[in-house]
């Protein structure tokens, strides 16, 4: 009986010299350790290199060198240093450092980074940095910084800075910055700026400004400026100024500019009108400014403006198309033609 269980656990233990592993199971499954290009189970080794496909919970010391990154791991891929595979999908921890030559899917924590050439999906960690070449989604964090060459989504962390290629989607938040190639949505707070070559939307901090080479719609605050390429629209304030093509809504800040506004635009020092621009709403600022067309009512110690359907209130009220004698007039000025 004990020849018999003996010799069935030798007939599961097999040695291969040609690749230094020894594996206890059968049908790769059960216990590896060494360089076992296919299995199901635990795996021990000490660098990889050319796997195929690892099924359970892989424990290696080093990563693979960049050329002999390759297969895939579904499991838990564990590196007491550093780990990395074509694609981990489940729980990629290292040390050191985690990477994927393609995707990097469920949970990752790199102590010092993590990063892929293609996708990082789920929650990802990493103590100085996160990177990814396409997308990152799910909860993202990076020490010092993150960033995608395509799109983020969810919630994100970059302790010093943030940055998409693409859109960025989501809950975002880092110290001093924060950009997206295109579009930029969802909730942000950045202790210095922001800024979107597309549009910004949704609930938008920054501590110095913020900036989108096309629209901004929804409520954004900055310590010192907000510009747009297009429309403003919601409510915006700044300490310094806003400037933008369009602005609608209620805009706040010590300079207002645009070449037209609809709204409430309130400015202790300037708003101004581009020429042959149109204001509609109700405009309060020390000098209201409008090159163009007032609908509305601006209240300030000058205001001026070309044409009028409306009321200004002021020391000095400027209406150049006005009859002369109404042109220039204290107190109060009007016209609803």
């Amino acid at each position: 009986m004990k020849h018999a269980i003996l010799t069935g656990l030798i007939g599961l233990i097999s040695f291969s010299a040609a690749s230094a592993q020894i594996d206890i199971g059968r049908n790769n499954t059960g216990l590896s350790i060494g360089n076992s290009p296919k299995w199901s189970g635990l795996r021990l080794n000490y660098r990889d290199s050319d796997i195929e496909h690892i099924r359970g919970i892989n424990i290696t010391v080093l990563a693979p060198k960049n050329e002999l990154v390759s297969g895939n791991i579904d499991g838990a891929a564990i590196g007491l240093i550093s780990t990395g595979a074509r694609n981990i999908n489940g729980l990629g921890i290292a040390l050191v450092g985690v990477a994927a030559e393609n995707n990097l899917s469920g949970f990752t924590i790199g102590g010092l980074g993590a990063g892929a050439s293609g996708d990082i999906r789920g929650f990802a960690f990493g103590g100085l940095g996160l990177g990814a070449g396409g997308d990152i989604s799910g909860f993202s964090f990076g020490g010092l910084g993150l960033g995608a060459g395509g799109s983020i989504s969810g919630i994100s962390v970059g302790g010093f800075g943030l940055a998409a290629g693409d859109d960025l989607k989501g809950a975002s938040a880092a110290i001093f910055g924060m950009g997206a190639g295109e579009d930029m949505s969802g909730f942000g707070i950045a202790g210095f700026g922001m800024g979107a070559g597309g549009s910004m939307k949704g609930i938008h901090l920054a501590g110095f400004g913020m900036g989108a080479g096309d629209d901004i719609t929804g409520i954004h605050l900055a310590g010192f400026g907000i510009g747009a390429g297009g429309t403003i629209k919601g409510v915006s304030a700044a300490i310094f100024g806003i400037g933008a093509d369009r602005m609608e809504g209620l805009n706040l800040a010590g300079t207002l500019q645009a070449r037209q506004m609809v709204g409430v635009a309130l400015s202790p020092i300037y708003l101004k009108v581009a020429e042959n621009g149109n204001f509609h709403g109700l405009g309060i600022s020390a000098y209201n400014d409008v090159r163009g067309h007032t609908t509305g009512l601006t209240i300030g110690l000058v205001n001026y403006t070309r044409t009028l359907n409306g009321v200004q209130l002021g020391l000095v009220n400027i209406v150049t198309q006005n009859p002369k004698h109404r042109q220039v007039l204290p107190v109060a000025n009007w016209n609803f033609n």
